[in-house]
């Protein structure tokens, strides 16, 4: 084989071990968002906090596997390659995947986990280049070159103390549920009564005048619990919504804060001329919405007028 095949294939070789790496790397990131919103947090937050755990995974795995042939295992040289790599590839996912999310959930209403896999998709496209030409550096080859090496152990470990300062401080505010006015949203099903997994509640918080002052979004647990944290001021009114769309509320999509936070709230069952054969007992805090599905013409026939 002529040395052109022989790097071909060599790149061919750590193509593969890279989609390999990154194929783990989704599976770590889905399960991190998925364990994340299920315990209250948050999509957004979820996100940038699911894609930090599949960027250390991935480069740990890149520094071992995929790019092991460049030398690096001491600390003073791994440590500017894992600058490096958030500054590349994770940047490109972390920013990539918090502006896809808000989009692709937030204006479109796409399902959180389909959401993610269009933003891995998306975000992938530059990482390979980015890693093998910037971040996994060889150092055999840089140190035979005689290139004097700048190895800023001190510096760099204090940036990561900091982000990681940073990253439990978030976890903590968004993920806790210990701050603000904390407000259950709970989905349950108007035929069997089963709490509604894995759809998301989006929350328009409103003054006393009418006027829009917030936004929040939430999925739902697998006990049909979406739950947010308001700051003061408290609104005087929440509006639901919900996606997927064939998702119908039965209700009223307007609720007064002080009654729920007051007693709770089980909002009036609009559907099937009010009969509902469910009831619930709400705790302060608590919403309660009994819900059902209906097919996309159905609900454009409901709203058309």
């Amino acid at each position: 084989m002529s040395a052109h095949g022989q790097h071909n294939w060599s790149v061919f070789q750590r193509l593969g071990k890279f989609a390999l790496v990154g194929a783990f790397g989704i599976v770590v990131q889905l399960a991190a968002l998925q364990g994340l919103t299920l315990a209250g947090c948050q999509y957004l937050w979820a996100t940038g906090l699911a894609v930090e755990a599949a960027v250390l995974h991935n480069f740990l795995w890149h520094q071992r596997f995929t790019w092991r042939d460049r030398g690096g295992r001491r600390w003073s040289e791994t440590s500017p390659r894992l600058l490096r790599f958030h500054l590349s590839n994770g940047m490109i996912s972390i920013l990539g995947s918090l502006l896809l999310m808000r989009w692709l959930v937030g204006e479109l209403r796409l399902n959180v986990l389909i959401a993610n896999m269009i933003t891995i998709a998306a975000c992938s496209a530059g990482n390979f280049l980015a890693s093998d030409r910037w971040v996994f550096l060889n150092v055999r080859n840089t140190k035979e070159r005689g290139e004097k090496q700048r190895h800023p152990r001190i510096t760099v470990t204090l940036v990561y103390l900091a982000l990681l300062m940073a990253m439990v401080m978030a976890v903590h505010s968004n993920c806790s549920g210990d701050t603000g006015h904390h407000l259950s949203v709970i989905s349950l099903d108007a035929k069997s009564g089963k709490p509604i997994k894995h759809v998301s509640v989006g929350l328009s918080l409103r003054n006393e005048k009418g006027r829009q002052v917030g936004l929040s979004d939430a999925v739902t647990s697998g006990a049909g619990i979406a739950n947010f944290d308001l700051a003061d001021p408290v609104p005087e009114y929440i509006e639901i919504t919900y996606s997927p769309f064939e998702l119908w509320s039965c209700s009223n999509i307007a609720f007064p804060t002080a009654q729920i936070f007051g007693v709770g709230m089980v909002a009036r069952y609009t559907c099937d001329d009010g009969r509902l054969k469910w009831s619930a007992t709400p705790k302060p805090g608590e919403l309660i919405i009994f819900s059902k599905r209906i097919t996309l013409w159905e609900r454009m026939r409901r709203e058309i007028p």
